[in-house]
């Protein structure tokens, strides 16, 4: 039996492909990119999200690295906000064991059954591909069209 069942949403994903991350350092994140990824208000994450695209902005010389270590902070800074509740600054050695637990047995709705794309282009903008294809969804019950443009990922 899954510990964490109470779990249903998965988080969004925090960092784009390396094609499109931008300096973390000229354009630091801001309080709406962790309310969209997290849907949490807290001073503290967005702190938690920024030393993290810094940290991982360092590792784009290296497709595969860049990769690991995504996959590997987005999964920190979700368990840190959505099951710990707390920022990362503040984690003890308990913490840090009840995380690698988490990841060994995550909840089914943090499971992927298929490789996805991460963030699509609308309208000029980079968001995450669970946002466009909600939006898609929401425009297309009202009638409206919206284009979605979609590159395929390697990153």
């Amino acid at each position: 039996m899954r510990r964490h069942s109470h779990i249903k949403k998965a988080p969004q994903p925090f960092f784009d492909t390396l094609d499109y991350m931008k300096n973390p350092v000229k354009t630091p994140v801001t309080p709406e990119d962790i309310h969209r990824t997290l849907e949490v208000d807290e001073p503290e994450a967005v702190m938690d999200y920024q030393v993290a695209s810094e940290f991982i902005f360092t590792y784009r010389g290296s497709v595969e690295t860049f990769r690991q270590y995504r996959k590997t902070l987005e999964q920190l800074l979700a368990w840190c906000w959505l099951v710990n509740e707390k920022p990362i600054r503040k984690m003890h050695r308990q913490d840090v064991e009840r995380f690698i637990e988490f990841c060994v047995d995550p909840p089914k709705s943090w499971i992927g059954s298929s490789r996805q794309h991460r963030f699509q282009t609308q309208k000029g903008i980079r968001v995450p591909y669970i946002d466009s294809v909600q939006a898609e969804r929401h425009h297309s019950a009202q009638g409206k069209t919206v284009r979605v443009e979609e590159k395929e990922e390697e990153q």
